[in-house]
C-alpha cells in the first residue's frame, strides 16, 4: 500500500474513489486537531482552462501551535509550511495519497535540534496513521 521512490515523500495507494478519500481526509484531519487552511483542486483549475487533469486535490493543513515554533527556529521552513496532502487518481478509482515527510523538510531547512525533530517525527507518524485509517476505512 505504501509506494514512493521520491526522497521525503510518503505515498500510499488503494482501490477507492478519490472523492471518498478526500472527504475522509478532511474529516479525519479536523478530528485529529489539525487546521485545514485550504483545498486546491488542480483538476477543476485545469477544466476552467479547457484542459483535462484527473482528480488531483491538495489539502493544506497543519497545527499553528507547532509550526510557528518550528519557523521561529528555522525561518525558511515557512516556504514549505503548512503541510500538504495530495490526493490524486491514476486509474479509475485508484487513489494515491502523498505527503511530504516533515522530518525530511525540517532537516532540509537545517533543523537539527533533537527536541524539535522528535516533535516533527511524531507529527509524521500521526499523519501516516491518519492516511492509513482513511484508506482502510470500509464505511
Amino acid at each position: 500500500m505504501h509506494v514512493s521512490d521520491i526522497p521525503g515523500l510518503r505515498q500510499w495507494q488503494r482501490a477507492i474513489a478519490p472523492a471518498t478519500v478526500l472527504s475522509r481526509a478532511e474529516a479525519q484531519l479536523v478530528e485529529a486537531g489539525f487546521t485545514l487552511f485550504d483545498r486546491i483542486d488542480h483538476a477543476q483549475a485545469a477544466k476552467s482552462a479547457g484542459l483535462f487533469l484527473p482528480f488531483c486535490v491538495v489539502l493544506i493543513f497543519g497545527r499553528p501551535s507547532g509550526g510557528t515554533e518550528l519557523m521561529r527556529v528555522a525561518p525558511t521552513l515557512a516556504i514549505d509550511l503548512p503541510s500538504k496532502m495530495l490526493i490524486y487518481e491514476r486509474e479509475s478509482n485508484i487513489s494515491l495519497v502523498a505527503v511530504t515527510e516533515l522530518a525530511y523538510t525540517a532537516q532540509r531547512h537545517g533543523l537539527r535540534s533533537d527536541r524539535y525533530l522528535a516533535e516533527v517525527r511524531a507529527f509524521d507518524h500521526k499523519v501516516s496513521t491518519i492516511v492509513t485509517n482513511i484508506l482502510m476505512d470500509t464505511n
